[in-house]
């Protein structure tokens, strides 16, 4: 198995909200122009946003563009500096990165699972391979149409066939899981699948795919320094850190821990 492990340096940026969309009932997309310099990314590596007078929260880089001048974020808010984040077009905001691990397997045909939120790291994935010419098929889920929105619309830019979860309203009625549960795709159609969404969602995949070292899931825990320093990030029942062995792992090297 072919895996790129590659360092970056994180650094301070200043960048400058230029757009907000609103996607869906629960998630909108912000465009940020980098400020005199470039942020130079690869999948699944995320930033810390740091706005005023709020606590510093990680966050997905979705897509970047401009060779690393432009960068968008998909956000769900869901506190108090997120739902600040969604009100600040045109101001002026901190970023630290990019902050962990990239990692990219080689393979021609590409499976992404997202729930909810889970979308913005697998479209910085989708992102990539598109630029390599590879073979996308892309899940999202949500409980509901309108969680959906128009994100399918941003995930067909890159993707070659997108397919949608939810109770009612979607190509499928029912969850991300259930897409493999039921056979909607087949995992041995993929060189490689690649999930991210709430970690139930992620518990419950880990029981049907049948080849864990050919499926990367991307984890979530709290952030703080962002550099490996004060271990609020890591994966219990590991000596792993999500913020500089992460976010993206593995399922094979960490799936006794899911299954806890």
């Amino acid at each position: 198995m072919s895996i790129a492990y590659r360092y970056s340096k994180p650094s301070y940026f200043t960048g400058k909200i230029y757009n907000i969309n609103r996607l869906s009932r629960t998630l909108y997309e912000i465009d940020i122009n980098i400020i005199q310099d470039k942020l130079i990314s690869l999948p699944p590596q995320f930033v810390l946003v740091c706005v005023p007078g709020y606590e510093a929260v990680p966050m997905s880089i979705a897509v970047q563009e401009e060779n690393g001048g432009v960068i968008k974020l998909i956000v769900k808010p869901v506190g108090e500096t997120t739902n600040k984040l969604v009100t600040l077009n045109n101001e002026y905001i901190g970023i630290i990165g990019p902050l962990g691990k990239p990692l990219l397997p080689s393979g021609d045909k590409i499976l992404l699972l997202a729930g909810g939120s889970g979308v913005a790291p697998m479209l910085r994935f989708a992102q990539y391979y598109a630029s390599l010419k590879k073979d996308i098929t892309f899940v999202f889920g949500a409980w509901e149409s309108d969680e959906i929105g128009d994100v399918p619309g941003i995930i067909r830019r890159y993707a070659s066939e997108v397919i949608t979860t939810c109770t009612n309203g979607c190509d499928i009625r029912g969850t991300v899981v259930d897409v493999l549960k039921y056979g909607y795709v087949r995992e041995d159609e993929y060189d490689y699948v690649f999930v991210a969404g709430p970690e139930i969602m992620i518990r419950n995949i880990a029981n049907y795919v049948k080849n864990q070292y050919k499926t990367i899931v991307i984890m979530e825990r709290l952030v703080r320094c962002g550099l490996g320093l004060c271990g609020s990030c890591i994966i219990s029942g590991t000596n792993k850190l999500l913020c500089y062995d992460g976010p993206g792992f593995v399922l094979s090297d960490i799936v006794e821990v899911l299954r806890q």
